[in-house]
């Protein structure tokens, strides 16, 4: 008789997408697979051996199987979520197999830390910043504003400005991408007015507006403040502002989405025009709007010891003058040219200048070219043509001239205007006398 018995060399083992695994094998997947098992094929009889199955985590079974009954199981869990499976296989030879198969669908958690909070993925900071996280076996890359991965350490700090992505990868080949920008610089805002730039602390009659701009974490919030609201706003970046929104000042600053604040800005809004008032001895004699660049005359005339005074008002009272303003000046004797200039220049950039007039010489009369002064007394024998004159740099005589009056052998009471009339023949009978009186008066009450 003859009586075979079998060797067995070969322990039970699994295959996993047409991969052999051996015995004591840790197997990491991060989708659901199937799973198959095998004794050794020199056995044609398994009996009662074969495979047991238990589980933890996500899918929990605890299933047993013969070879000669299941060749394979398919192994699941559940969405984001992580599930192990022990695998015991047995067979006639006492051989024991285990494997432990690892179902991971849950991407390596992390987060990025800075001295004093976390930050959200995709986020921005302007501190140093690391990445944190708990599972261990994780094989970690990054790359600085998109150039070359390197070798991320553990809790590696991130300093300098730029964009961070960190690639995290686990045992089961699952990537999970966390990304942070650092920007340590404050955003730029700048005030236009005609979409020209201007400086801070401008002052302008115009629509005007604020453009913030920030290249690293981009803008998060503008505020701005104007002189009737009191309390910041939220702003629009780059929304007009009309000039008929309230004379003041207004305010804007910017904050980036990494938490930097830009340096506050100013303009300041003067539509409501300037107003000029002249005064000569306590009497208002010119005024008008500050509109437009200019010369202007302002008709007013001025002799020695008179007193003028300019007030100016706008909402700022901000203005440049060549003399002081609001305050009496007198009219002395350094006063020695015939028209003097009072520069304006407003806060908003308009310039003026004002004429006023100084009177040095009073009225005077003269006969045959020979002329005579106030007070004079004047014997003539003849007939007689007689002319009148005020100061050569009055320019505007208005309703001032000459009264004349005589006694004797002609009677007369007659009044002429400097821009009627300038001269007149005195005349008397023959053998006879007449005596005239001759006023004049000019533009600044002198009188002769």
């Amino acid at each position: 008789a003859i009586y075979n018995i079998h060797i067995v060399d070969e322990k039970p083992y699994i295959k996993i997408n047409d991969r052999v695994y051996e015995s004591e094998s840790i197997i990491y997947l991060n989708q659901d697979s199937e799973v198959y098992w095998f004794d050794d094929h020199d056995i044609t009889n398994s009996v009662n051996t074969g495979a047991t199955i238990n589980s933890t985590g996500s899918t929990t079974i605890n299933e047993s199987y013969k070879y000669s009954e299941e060749v394979g199981k398919n192994l699941t869990t559940k969405d984001n979520s992580e599930t192990l499976y022990t695998i015991t296989l047995t067979d006639r030879a006492d051989n024991i197999s285990i494997f432990n198969i690892y179902i991971d669908k849950k991407p390596v958690s992390a987060v990025w830390k800075t001295i004093d909070t976390t930050i959200e993925n995709n986020g921005f900071t302007n501190k140093d910043v690391y990445l944190f996280y708990e599972e261990n076996n994780v094989n970690a890359i990054y790359s600085k504003n998109s150039n070359e991965y390197e070798i991320y350490l553990e809790n590696q700090q991130f300093s300098e400005d730029g964009t961070y992505n960190v690639v995290l990868t686990d045992l089961a080949n699952n990537q999970s991408t966390y990304t942070i920008t650092i920007d340590k610089i404050n955003p730029v805002g700048q005030i236009y007015v005609n979409d020209i730039i201007v400086e801070d602390g401008n002052y302008t009659l115009n629509n005007f507006k604020y453009i913030a701009t920030d290249e690293n974490s981009g803008i998060k919030t503008v505020y701005y403040k104007n002189p009737i609201g009191g309390d910041y706003q939220k702003y629009v970046s780059g929304t007009v502002i009309s000039n008929n929104s309230g004379d003041g000042w207004y305010y804007f600053y910017a904050v980036d989405n990494a938490g930097n604040t830009s340096d506050t800005m100013r303009i300041y809004l003067e539509n409501n025009k300037p107003t000029i008032e002249i005064y000569k001895n306590e009497t208002s004699l010119y005024s008008a709007e500050i509109i437009e660049n200019g010369t202007f005359d302002t008709d007013i005339y001025l002799r020695k010891e008179d007193i003028f005074k300019i007030i100016y008002q706008s909402s700022s009272n901000v203005v440049e003058s060549n003399y002081e303003l609001n305050k009496n000046i007198v009219i002395n004797d350094s006063y020695t040219e015939n028209q003097y200039q009072i520069y304006i220049k407003t806060a908003t950039g308009i310039e003026v200048n004002y004429t006023i007039h100084i009177v040095d010489t009073k009225p005077y009369i003269t006969i045959e070219s020979k002329t005579y002064k106030d007070g004079s007394t004047i014997y003539l024998n003849k007939d007689s043509v007689i002319y009148w004159f005020d100061d050569n740099d009055i320019i505007n005589s208005g309703n001032t001239g000459i009264n004349i009056t005589s006694a004797g052998n002609i009677n007369i009471n007659d009044y002429y205007k400097y821009s009627e009339k300038d001269n007149i023949t005195l005349t008397t009978d023959s053998n006879t006398e007449t005596t005239y009186l001759l006023t004049l008066n000019d533009r600044v009450d002198n009188v002769s």
